[in-house]
């Protein structure tokens, strides 16, 4: 089996053209050299590959990581939206099931019925009265 290169076989002739052989050992090729070069694949018969400049690869490759990001910061933005959503249809079922209903259910009073609804005063034996009293003596000295 033979060398392939480009799809062609080493049996079959490849030639390099002038532009394509301008650019052997180029560290930098010029916009205009690759696209006579790219010209010169065309006429040779080579499809589905193209030469392109390293800046332009470097550039498209750099676009190519930004668009990645942003189509992932769009999933993760369309994810949050679509939660967002499921969470205030779920909210508003529950709104509509408690209609008008108060805000709060009645609680037991802690009054009792005939009694004051204020705690009474401590007296000197409550232990808080006593912690006071202790306080305030020594205190005074």
């Amino acid at each position: 089996m033979g060398l392939q290169l480009f799809g062609k076989s080493a049996a079959t002739t490849l030639v390099l053209g002038a532009s394509m052989l301008a650019l052997v050992g180029t560290e930098s090729a010029t916009a205009e050299q690759v696209d006579a070069a790219n010209q010169e694949l065309d006429a040779a018969g080579i499809k589905g590959a193209q030469l392109v400049p390293g800046a332009a690869l470097e550039e498209l490759t750099a676009k190519a990581g930004r668009v990645e990001a942003a189509e992932k910061a769009q999933a993760e933005a369309e994810k949050k939206a679509a939660d967002l959503q499921e969470a205030n249809t779920k909210l508003t079922e529950q709104v509509t099931a408690l209609g008008k209903k108060p805000g709060a259910d009645a609680t037991t009073p802690v009054r009792k019925d005939g009694a004051a609804d204020l705690q009474e005063e401590p007296t000197s034996e409550s232990e808080a009265q006593q912690l006071v009293e202790k306080l305030h003596a020594e205190m005074l000295g």
